[in-house]
């Protein structure tokens, strides 16, 4: 039974409670995505809501959700799947903490497993060596945003903040890109039931067929 937020419910319950009475869309994103889902709300309970579904498969289960009506966004996650007596999907959500205003929006590219990147380690007096060769660590690409990339260290190669990395080759499809890159940050993100350890990086100077990747990656995120 569906439960109501009434005169004295939280701003949240509040907030869901007008959604559903207004019938408004939400738009449901992947946190490493670009791609917005349209959802509607079908059911407000007191420690979770209910809302229709976008795919049977999630790559991730927390998602962020805006309606651009009231100016609101936040984080809920996926806690399981259903179909109503139709078929038709749906999830159950959490129900968040509180409410943030809409976030300003980053393209956010994920590209995960379909881009790779390969990085030069060797310095330039190895290069400028002849009989030196050139070391190589090649990785997957998560996501890849205007300013940089996160990339996946399964192989638990060791970075530092601020290392950087002349030469390095980006590789999605046909497309091979050349870069330079600077270590950001180092982090963890889930993925199915792994964790994966992420190197952030920076671009340092121009990318070339910086549009055509850009564009490129709009695509494969969309899929």
């Amino acid at each position: 039974m569906e439960w109501a937020a009434g005169l004295f419910g939280t701003k949240v319950e509040k907030a869901l409670a007008k959604v559903k009475k207004k019938d408004l869309t939400l738009l449901v994103r992947y946190l490493d995505g670009n791609q917005d889902h349209p959802c509607k709300l079908v059911r407000v309970d007191r420690d979770k809501f209910l809302i229709t579904g976008f795919t049977e498969s999630l790559r991730e289960d927390t998602v962020v959700i805006s309606v651009k009506e009231l100016g609101i966004s936040f984080n809920s996650k996926i806690t399981h799947k259903t179909h109503d007596i139709r078929g038709n999907l749906l999830y159950y959500c959490s129900m968040p903490d509180d409410l943030e205003p809409l976030r300003p929006h980053t393209d956010r590219f994920f590209v995960y497993p379909k881009a790779v990147i390969t990085l030069s380690v060797s310095s330039l007096e190895e290069l400028i060596d002849e009989h030196e060769e050139v070391k190589t660590i090649k990785m997957y690409v998560w996501d890849v945003t205007d300013l940089g990339m996160d990339l996946v260290n399964s192989k638990a190669h060791r970075f530092e903040n601020g290392r950087s990395f002349d030469t390095c080759k980006i590789t999605v499809g046909k497309l091979e890109v050349m870069v330079s890159l600077e270590v950001t940050g180092l982090s963890t993100k889930e993925y199915g039931k792994e964790r994966l350890n992420i190197v952030q990086v920076k671009f340092v100077g121009s990318v070339d067929n910086k549009a055509e990747l850009m564009d490129l990656c709009r695509r494969i995120d969309s899929m």
